[in-house]
């Protein structure tokens, strides 16, 4: 039997403030890194359009799919900037114009999202555990 998602807005439009904004960074990450390398603007503005997938379910409050799916790709993403990041080259992300700062936010507005995301489902999971009625066989 499957258990209702409790909603909560008001954590469901800081999701979407998180992710709206993730998203604007990396799009300007995106156009800097255009003139050094089409292949990694191409992935950022990618992962720019991924930051918005669950959105419209997010500012209703949330499925726990829609929840799972941002802690999934928040860490996917987290991990993909750890590991893969420093192959795009010192000029987007170290660049004297500023952007690696862009970068420095991306990688807090993730962990943001993990925390978020995190304990909205762990909420989830604890009250549908504590909550159960235990029916003798």
């Amino acid at each position: 039997m499957a258990t209702a998602m409790p909603r909560s807005t008001t954590a469901g439009r800081t999701a979407v403030g998180l992710s709206v904004t993730t998203a604007g960074v990396h799009g300007a990450l995106a156009a800097h890194a255009w003139s050094q390398s089409t292949t990694t603007s191409l992935l950022l503005a990618a992962m720019a359009v991924v930051c918005l997938t669950c959105v419209p379910s997010l500012w209703r409050g949330g499925s726990l799919h829609s929840w799972m799916t941002m802690l999934g790709l928040s860490g996917v993403m987290l991990y993909a900037h750890w590991a893969f990041c420093f192959a795009c080259g010192p000029a987007v992300h170290e660049s004297s114009t500023g952007r690696s700062g862009l970068s420095v936010l991306a990688l807090l507005l993730m962990a943001a999202e993990i925390a978020l995301s995190s304990a909205v489902v762990t909420r989830f999971l604890l009250s549908t555990t504590t909550h159960r009625k235990v029916v003798p066989s």
